[in-house]
């Protein structure tokens, strides 16, 4: 598949959710039997609670600079919480063709 035709297939942000989300619930919860797992329990984040971000969480300008590299200039992309923040990106040196936009 060339670049164009990813660039013009049709995505639904909803159906591709729900579709992740199935799958996710479907995996078992790892523990330290598994392989991978075994020098780390999750036990810890049983007893967390965990919810939806407000999505108006605030960054200082300055720690964001602060971590801009030269050559990265024009090309920064900040998620605060999960969440795409326009304000503090920097999207004017994207190649030709990328598209940043939230899925929402």
């Amino acid at each position: 598949m060339n670049d164009q035709a990813l660039l013009t297939l049709p995505v639904d942000a909803d159906v591709a959710r729900a579709s992740a989300v199935t799958a996710f619930k479907a995996l078992p919860f790892p523990n330290t039997r598994d392989e991978e797992w075994r020098f780390t329990s999750l036990r810890p984040l049983w007893n967390q609670s965990f919810g939806a971000v407000a999505g108006n969480e605030r960054v200082a300008v300055g720690l964001i600079s602060d971590l801009d590299l030269s050559e990265t200039a024009g090309r920064r992309i900040v998620f605060l919480n999960g969440l795409f923040n326009a304000s503090l990106s920097d999207l004017s040196a994207l190649p030709a063709g990328v598209l940043v936009r939230e899925l929402t």
